[in-house]
């Protein structure tokens, strides 16, 4: 389910200690929810219901996943970070190095 699905940035975001990305996403989806809950539910019922559900918490797992790939491009985890291009740039030196030899 979708829910599951965001466990996955949930707990890569958890080991690296973002619990305030964690904390801001689940709050937004809560909001998502019951906005979308208190407006199709009148409507649409059970069905509406459940959508509105499935949709928070999609959101939710795409929000996390979104700070995910934010941290990680900032940690350098990613090559347009400046710190993988440093990584880069030493290994084809060291490379160099070790072809001349």
């Amino acid at each position: 389910s979708a829910l599951m699905l965001s466990y996955i940035p949930h707990y890569a975001l958890y080991v690296r200690k973002y619990d305030k990305a964690i904390v801001v996403s689940t709050v937004v989806a809560l909001v998502v929810a019951l906005g979308a809950n208190s407006a199709f539910v009148p409507r649409f019922g059970i069905q509406g219901a459940a959508w509105s559900t499935f949709a928070a918490m999609v959101l939710l797992g795409v929000m996390k996943s979104i700070w995910l790939l934010a941290v990680k491009r900032r940690d350098g985890e990613f090559p347009s970070g400046k710190k993988t291009k440093n990584v880069i740039d030493r290994a084809k030196i060291a490379t160099e190095t070790r072809d001349l030899i």
